[in-house]
Formats: structure tokens, C-alpha cells, sequence
């Protein structure tokens, strides 16, 4: 599910783990590791040959629940929104 979502990339799945997407044009670190119901982490833009992303930095979490008739529900929160 991650490349069609983010392109190529990886997320390692624990708290200070190293995010890459879009083949390193989104950069971060897991904040928060909460299998399977939460996770959290810093969302940057890096252009091209940048090592430090002239953008600021912003914040993801993806929160899995529960409706009342049994469906899964994703919530996905960023912020604050980059311009």
C-alpha cells in the first residue's frame, strides 16, 4: 500500500525510525510507533540535492478505529499544512 500512497519508499517502524518517500523527496522520523492502531512521525520537503530542505517541517499521523457497524476507519491528520 505505501507506493501507491507515497511512491518509493520506506518507514522504519519504531519511534526515531528514519522516514523516506518519494524516493527521499519526503524525509522525516517516526515520532510515534503504536502497531497497528497509530503512527506518527515529521513530514519534510527536500528538494533536489538538498541535504538540509529549505521547508519547514511538518507533522503526520495515521490513526486506525473502529465505527459503530464494525468498518475501519483511517484518519489522517497533518500539520500544520505546508503552503
Amino acid at each position: 500500500m505505501l507506493p501507491s500512497w507515497f511512491g518509493n519508499g520506506e518507514i522504519e517502524p519504531h519511534a526515531g525510525g528514519a522516514v523516506r518517500l518519494m524516493d527521499g523527496h519526503i524525509r522525516g522520523t517516526v515520532t510515534q510507533f503504536r502497531p497497528p492502531h497509530f503512527l506518527a512521525y515529521t513530514w519534510n520537503v527536500f528538494d533536489p540535492g538538498e541535504d538540509v530542505s529549505s521547508h519547514p517541517e511538518s507533522y503526520l499521523q495515521l490513526e486506525l478505529g473502529m465505527q459503530d457497524n464494525n468498518d475501519t476507519v483511517l484518519t489522517l491528520t497533518h500539520f500544520p499544512i505546508p503552503e
